[in-house]
């Protein structure tokens, strides 16, 4: 019908023989989605906060429906777990975990009332908190002008962890 999301249209149907006619009110569904921002697998070290954010839209623009924040299984915190999104739409919340796992983090859209179309699908995101170290290697002591040789290693869970540089 070429009308945007949220509007309505009126389709009237006239008879050809007289000026009899019927008029169909047809309103056009909101469109609410719900996507996330952050990257959907994340890694993020104990007790160390992770900032993770999903875009709520509302027609395309932002929503002004709350979004809410679960985690699975319980235990890491969410600070907070309900959040009005801002002016794109965003809504963050900081997860923190004081333990080792894979945890399930899901934003789930709000809806004013019972509407087509809302809630949105959920967004899933997981979350490996790793305990992370770091190991030094080297003589205990050297002689002025020898050359030395010292080691580095990061370690997440026990595991050299590939991609981080040490400084």
């Amino acid at each position: 019908l070429g009308n945007a999301p949220g509007t309505s249209v009126v389709i009237r149907a006239t008879r050809t023989d007289t000026n009899a006619f019927a008029d169909i009110f047809l309103a056009i569904n909101d469109n609410y989605t719900l996507s996330a921002v952050s990257a959907t697998t994340l890694t993020v070290g104990v007790n160390q906060p992770l900032p993770i954010t999903a875009r709520y839209l509302l027609n395309g623009g932002p929503n002004p429906n709350a979004v809410s924040f679960n985690v699975a299984p319980a235990g890491p915190s969410l600070i907070p777990n309900v959040i009005t999104p801002d002016g794109n739409g965003d809504a963050t919340t900081q997860f923190t975990s004081g333990a080792v796992g894979t945890y399930t983090v899901t934003a789930n859209g709000g809806c004013p009332t019972v509407v087509p179309n809302c809630p949105p699908t959920p967004v899933p995101f997981t979350v490996n908190v790793v305990a992370q170290s770091i190991t030094v290697s080297g003589p205990p002591e050297a002689n002025p002008a020898e050359v030395v040789t010292l080691s580095a290693t990061v370690l997440d869970n026990g595991v050299p962890a590939p991609g981080v540089t040490v400084n």
